[in-house]
């Protein structure tokens, strides 16, 4: 099992995404949807399908998106590197949110 480890940026957003489900759907939902994205992790860091995938393939000609990827859980991308023995979350990126402009960012040394 490889190890998981959160950026700074991903324990910032989670701790949003957090707050933000409580004010809109209350404690309960709160905390399974954190669940959902904690499940989701852990699965990739045993190894359970399916794999992330490249995130070049959501912005098209970023050369600074190279090695990262990223898996869909529910409204949210999480955006990874991935080592042989470690799942390192950059982020949790909204759908609605410019994920181009965000993994630029990332690309620049934003994590």
């Amino acid at each position: 099992m490889k190890k998981v480890k959160l950026a700074r940026r991903a324990e910032s957003r989670l701790e949003e995404i957090a707050t933000w489900t409580i004010l809109h759907f209350g404690p309960a939902q709160a905390g399974k949807y954190e669940r959902q994205l904690i499940e989701r992790l852990h699965a990739l860091a045993v190894g359970e399908l399916p794999r992330g995938r490249s995130c070049d393939l959501l912005v098209q000609g970023l050369t600074e998106t190279t090695g990262l990827r990223y898996i869909r859980e529910s409204g949210h991308f999480i955006i990874y590197r991935e080592t042989d023995d470690q799942i390192h979350v950059i982020d949790f990126v909204h759908g609605v949110r410019d994920i181009e402009g965000i993994l630029m960012d990332i690309g620049e040394g934003g994590e």
